[in-house]
């Protein structure tokens, strides 16, 4: 399991890598690289043995669970409880004792 995880973050590095150089490039540079990808980055670009030994691992996901999982952020619901200021419905407004003011 060590020795995949090793391999795993080998092939995730080069994938990194290979969207930071074509984050930097022009429209026509980015055609033109992809175009040509395996001549242009090979280094870049995992082998096709360590890809098609991570997909066939049984216990990683498989890449289209994963992106229809994390591909968009929850929505999730405010806490209305932990807002501030607190909503009245919960507040208790006469949980304390008062003195009758003293009369003239």
């Amino acid at each position: 399991m060590d020795k995949t995880a090793q391999l795993l973050q080998t092939f995730i590095g080069k994938l990194y890598q290979l969207a930071e150089l074509l984050q930097k490039q022009t429209a026509s540079g980015l055609q033109l690289i992809l175009d040509h990808l395996s001549e242009r980055v090979p280094q870049l670009l995992p082998e096709t043995e360590l890809m098609e030994f991570l997909l066939s691992v049984s216990w990683l996901h498989d890449p289209q669970y994963l992106v229809s999982h994390f591909a968009s952020l929850p929505q999730t619901d405010i806490d209305t409880e932990l807002e501030l200021p607190a909503a009245t419905d919960f507040v208790p407004y006469n949980v304390f004792f008062t003195l009758p003011e003293p009369q003239d």
